[in-house]
């Protein structure tokens, strides 16, 4: 089945349209006049897995080392050079997964220790570490509103750790009855709600939670969106003040099948109608890992499984800002200056895996 050639699930194209007006138009420019790619300390064999900003700082997450024995690392700028963010407490052979950044720009990154336990590094209380009572590893992390931070993950089903005061967390199982093999994969917050995405391999069905501070919600169910004789596996979320609500991830179109396309969702509140975006070229973009709406009203894409990709939306079209190269774009974020980040893994069959980060000028 042609993905391209998929109806819209709840609405007309023309509501479509109206949803994503609030993009400003920005006339389409070569790749290459606005991207560069970042100068980075020699990491080895290494990929960058995500990446935050607040102000003029930026941190990303990933591994150095050798692909056997890679280590976690940091990155941060503030505008200068990159430079590794020296962290006194991690643990040997740890994973970071997810980050975020206060207001202030003090980082939280989560991930997993070597035992299988979820790991927390708190830049708020010098970079201690948490302990949380659960086997499991965290995959994402948002700051919410004054104190309180949540971050998600999988532990024999969904789950979520909270903290309203630095360096103390306390997990919460998220709303799941049955156990999730993916568990909860990503979590945004806008206006004092917290919301959540993840899939199921038990039957590659989706999850989403909500959460307002009254308790995980599902909102994926009867009477809500669906996507006939596909398999979704969704695994970025962006939640924006008023109510919108993006998520991404892939399809494939049957178990086994080696037809995988981009999914990409759109809720507009108030009515809450869930739109299906048809982007160009689904195919080869791949899957939807990342979501960012940027100062400016556009919405970028962080794609690919196998060809690393960036997707903008300009108010009027899609643009498929590459670089297209082998590998994946993993996470977006944007500075105060507006600089788009773009981090990923370059992965070409002759050579190590490599970080890879690309930055777009305003």
């Amino acid at each position: 089945m042609d993905f391209r050639s998929r109806p819209v699930l709840t609405a007309t194209s023309a509501a479509l349209l109206a949803f994503v007006a609030a993009c400003g138009d920005d006339p389409a420019r070569p790749p290459g006049e606005v991207w560069r790619d970042a100068a980075l300390p020699n990491l080895g064999a290494a990929g960058l897995i995500n990446i935050a900003a607040r102000g003029s700082r930026v941190v990303a997450i990933g591994a150095a080392g050798s692909e056997t024995e890679p280590e976690a690392v940091a990155l941060e700028t503030t505008g200068g050079a990159w430079q590794v963010l020296p962290l006194p407490a991690t643990p040997v052979d740890a994973l970071f997964l997810g980050l975020a950044l206060d207001p202030s720009g003090s980082a939280v990154l989560v991930g997993a220790r070597p035992a299988g336990e979820p790991l927390v590094l708190d830049e708020r209380v010098g970079w201690q570490t948490a302990t949380l009572p659960v086997a499991g590893f965290l995959n994402a992390v948002a700051a919410g509103q004054g104190s309180t931070w949540v971050a998600v993950g999988t532990a024999s089903g969904g789950f979520a750790a909270w903290s309203s005061v630095p360096g103390v967390w306390v997990t919460d199982h998220a709303g799941f009855t049955t156990p999730q093999e993916k568990g909860l994969v990503d979590v945004s917050h806008a206006d004092g709600v917290f919301v959540a995405c993840g899939w199921d391999d038990a039957d590659l069905g989706p999850a989403l939670r909500r959460d307002d501070g009254t308790g995980w919600k599902n909102l994926l169910g009867p009477g809500s969106v669906t996507i006939p004789e596909a398999h979704a596996e969704y695994r970025s979320v962006l939640l924006e003040s008023g109510g919108a609500l993006w998520l991404g991830g892939t399809i494939v179109e049957a178990m086994g099948s080696d037809e995988v396309y981009t999914a990409l969702l759109a809720r507009r509140p108030p009515s809450g109608d869930w739109f299906e975006i048809v982007l160009p070229d689904a195919a080869s973009a791949e899957a939807v890992n990342d979501i960012l709406r940027a100062a400016d009203g556009s919405v970028y894409l962080a794609c690919g499984e196998t060809a690393a990709r960036v997707l903008r939306f300009d108010g009027a079209r899609w643009h498929d800002e590459g670089p297209g190269t082998p590998g994946q774009i993993l996470a977006l974020a944007e500075d105060a200056s507006g600089r788009i980040y773009a981090a990923g893994v370059s992965a070409h069959a002759t050579a190590q895996p490599q970080p890879l980060l690309r930055v777009r000028r305003p």
